[in-house]
């Protein structure tokens, strides 16, 4: 494991300290640490060249995407509910995501990126993505 990365198995995902309230749908989380970007340049002084390296800051705010899907129609209304509540609380969702083997992925500060799109079907998906501060690993 390098710099906490690892697959996650997901156990399951809080959102601002509760269970999430629809059906994850397994294997559609993807994250992002937040890290942040590396930008290198050269520099050319006559006949001597140098690299420079620098870090983005701009780029230092981890990533969160995974799908939900409602169980029935009658849930579907109160997706739509529920994320339009997430949407509306700009920066202060906190996610939290518990693998399988006790790993917590603490996501702070996240703001919903996307309007999502929501199918009327009972096995519709829901496909969220989130950005904020950098992950929390324990």
């Amino acid at each position: 494991m390098a710099n906490g990365i690892e697959r996650i198995n997901v156990k399951s995902i809080g959102v601002n300290g509760s269970p999430l309230p629809f059906g994850y749908v397994q294997g559609s989380l993807s994250y992002k640490l937040g890290l942040g970007d590396i930008k290198i340049r050269t520099a050319v002084n006559g006949n001597t060249t140098t690299r420079v390296i620098s870090e983005d800051r701009e780029t230092l705010r981890s990533m969160l995407k995974f799908d939900i899907f409602p169980i029935d129609t009658k849930n579907n209304t109160d997706a739509r509910v529920y994320v339009t509540n997430l949407r509306a609380s700009l920066y202060g969702n906190t996610l939290t995501i518990i693998s399988e083997n006790g790993k917590t992925l603490r996501f702070t500060g996240m703001c919903m990126l996307n309007d999502p799109d929501i199918n009327d079907s009972p096995d519709g998906v829901i496909s969220l993505e989130f950005e904020g501060n950098p992950v929390q690993i324990s």
